[in-house]
């Protein structure tokens, strides 16, 4: 059985939280994995029993010890950040502990905290956006066999904020022999550092791709795995000899509820207007070191998390999307406090974006910032129809997704696909089915 942990699954083992023998016994633990936070250890003990009187103090005190090892028949599990989850109560307790970050493999030495120098992160939608091809099959003319090639060398590489990012090809293969064989493409993000960060911080940095493919696909993403790759997490073989790392799976309690959500169509998220060729490297970097600034980062995060589906009612969507076309405006203008519709209406005019059939940019601005007004406070007795909420959001959520083109110096033919598809029609469509319009001063207009 391999060194991992899926849902449904439970291991049997012993808990160790010290690489130093301090005299007590070692507890016995169950591995199993929680939908929502992930790994989590069940440990029993027996209150007032000498031989569990460390175990007792950990949930007596609800201050387990900040790392741990699990280990069974299938491998060493660590621990880092460990966190007090609750216990059953009564003489003969059970336990619970969770931790930060889950690391399927052992250490060279059981620590507080780990630098580690690299982690690969897979997501939802990376494939499209890179437009890698490692997998490429050769059908022959004559009786010659197919041959399938596997090419995982494309690489995009650049340096920010500390980090060497990376978005490298990959391919996930599998078959029996004599009976099918199948390769599918499966790229992924790293990130680099020599002197190591935590695997926290790594996570961090990968945030900023996550976020740029949540606007260029506009649809909701999972992250899929995470793996470390640093020496302190080698690979062990049976004698106890330690050699070179390879790539160990990671569990991060943030992230972990997403690796088993059901994966889009191989079809849904294959062309994105927005992707790796019209970006570029150069693009690439740019986003990375923008994603640094605060300012700019809130005007990001706010979009990809509605994108995302972090609100299901419109209403906080649509003052979301405001308040991050807001901050949008304020990094377009260098700072300098404005009011929200000065700040979209920036947005509108140095992006280009106009829509003469719904209204004019000042109007557009004028009714986002209104209505964000009339859902913000509750002196106003102005509520949006359900419609003209929907159209507006709607029409908030395409100009905040196309802000981005001109910021990261991609062509203009690609901002003009954007607005010409499918997504980019829908506000548009909408106020048309819904019969509405918007005049200079914000106010929506019923049309004929």
């Amino acid at each position: 059985m391999p060194n991992t942990l899926t849902p449904g699954q439970v291991r049997v083992g012993h808990i160790v939280d010290t690489d130093a023998d301090d005299g007590h016994p070692w507890q016995a633990a169950a591995l199993t994995f929680d939908e929502r936070r992930g790994a989590e250890l069940l440990v029993p003990f027996v209150r007032g029993e000498a031989q569990f009187a460390k175990t007792d103090q950990w949930f007596r005190t609800t201050t387990p010890p900040e790392k741990m090892l699990f280990g069974d028949g299938n491998g060493v599990v660590t621990f880092v950040g460990m966190r007090w989850l609750g216990d059953s109560g009564g003489s003969l307790g059970t336990g619970r502990l969770g931790a930060d970050v889950v690391v399927f493999a052992q250490p060279r030495k059981l620590k507080d905290e780990y630098r580690v120098r690299t982690l690969r992160s897979t997501i939802d939608g990376l494939d499209g956006f890179t437009g890698f091809r490692p997998v490429r099959y050769v059908f022959p003319t004559g009786d010659e066999p197919a041959v399938i090639k596997l090419d995982t060398s494309e690489t995009v590489t650049w340096r920010s904020n500390g980090f060497t990012y990376a978005l490298r090809a990959g391919a996930q293969q599998s078959g029996v022999e004599g009976r099918h064989f199948e390769a599918i493409s499966a790229p992924y993000i790293a990130t680099s550092c020599s002197r190591g960060r935590t695997p926290q911080e790594h996570l961090r940095a990968h945030w900023a791709i996550r976020d740029l493919l949540l606007f260029a696909h506009g649809r909701t993403l999972a992250w899929r795995s995470h793996r470390i790759v640093d020496d302190q997490f080698p690979l062990y073989t049976v004698d106890g000899t330690a050699h070179a790392p390879r790539p160990v799976e990671t569990h991060f309690v943030g992230t972990v509820s997403q690796h088993a959500l059901p994966e889009p169509s191989s079809t849904s998220l294959a062309f994105p207007e927005l992707n790796l060729k019209a970006i570029g490297k150069r693009g690439l970097k740019r986003w990375t070191d923008l994603y640094a600034d605060d300012t700019f980062r809130r005007a990001v995060q706010p979009v990809a998390e509605v994108i995302n589906g972090a609100a299901s009612f419109l209403e906080p969507q649509l003052m979301m999307l405001a308040a991050a076309l807001d901050y949008f405006g304020y990094y377009r203008y260098g700072g300098g406090s404005r009011g929200m519709r000065f700040s979209i209406e920036k947005c509108l005019d140095d992006a280009e974006l106009d829509w003469p059939e719904i209204g004019s940019r000042r109007g557009i601005a004028s009714a986002i910032a209104c209505m964000n007004n009339d859902l913000k406070h509750p002196d106003r007795q102005t509520r949006p129809d359900s419609d003209a909420l929907a159209s507006v959001t709607a029409l908030a959520r395409i100009i905040a997704r196309a802000q981005i083109f001109d910021i990261l110096g991609v062509n203009r033919s690609h901002l003009t696909a954007f607005l010409r598809s499918s997504d980019g029609r829908r506000p548009a469509e909408m106020f048309k089915s819904c019969r509405l319009a918007i005049g200079d001063d914000g106010t929506l207009i019923r049309t004929p």
